[in-house]
């Protein structure tokens, strides 16, 4: 699956220092909005992530593997390390596309630069690997929230991913303003197409469950009538 390469990883315009302040900037940001992801996705796994020095030693036999590669990062990411985490980051980048925390620290990266199709191919690689990471609403905060970003997010629920039914439905409660961006994104035009009557439903119900909205000729409408969600052509609503 071929991922752009990370906006820190290439060479561009402007002066030296310009470039390096803005590194420093995205990588600020990318390492304050990793905690809760990361600490999220960790909890999905079975087993504690690997201390340093275990990270250290897997990657020092395994240099060329991207999972090796992301522990480490990651590692050095919890130690504190930021400038070596995204070093190694960036290693592991090259690897493949399958390692997680990769894929997050990148994905947080890309947002912060305003590059929201790198960060929405970023987001979709984590989900093709495990589609339950849709519940981790922090995943996709970073997109949903910017106007830019949910439209570049539903390019890629345009193409139908596996996980759409996962990002409209997902495991477990979801938050109001996480229920409520997704709807959003899902009414974008590059979105709509992809949907079909049980996807629509299913986040229809959830959107009546929380309360945010009433089920109405074909709509699902907050209290002051704005359709939130509308079925496919063709489709009824659930009784």
């Amino acid at each position: 699956m071929p991922i752009a390469t990370p906006p820190a990883e290439r060479a561009g315009g402007g002066s030296g220092a310009a470039r390096l302040l803005l590194a420093g900037l995205m990588l600020a940001y990318a390492l304050a909005a990793l905690a809760s992801g990361m600490e999220r996705m960790a909890a999905q796994r079975a087993g504690p992530p690997a201390d340093l020095a275990t990270a250290r030693a897997g990657f020092s036999a395994q240099p060329l593997s991207a999972l090796a590669a992301g522990a480490l990062a990651a590692a050095e990411w919890r130690a504190g390390n930021g400038a070596m985490a995204e070093r190694v980051f960036r290693h592991a980048a090259q690897l493949g596309w399958r390692e997680p925390a990769t894929q997050l620290y990148w994905l947080q990266v890309a947002a912060a630069a305003g590059e929201w199709g790198n960060a929405a191919k970023r987001y979709d690689a984590l989900l093709r690997v495990d589609p339950r990471r849709a519940a981790l609403a922090e995943l996709a905060a970073p997109l949903e929230g910017a106007g830019a970003g949910r439209t570049s997010l539903a390019r890629r629920i345009a193409l139908r991913p596996h996980w759409l039914a996962d990002y409209a439905d997902p495991p477990g409660p979801l938050a109001e303003s996480a229920l409520l961006a997704r709807a959003a994104v899902l009414r974008e035009p590059d979105a709509r197409g992809a949907l079909d009557c049980g996807v629509a439903a299913r986040l229809g119900r959830r959107l009546v469950g929380a309360g945010l909205a009433q089920a109405v000729d074909g709509t699902w409408r907050a209290k002051d009538g704005t359709v939130m969600l509308a079925l496919p052509p063709g489709c009824a609503l659930p009784g």
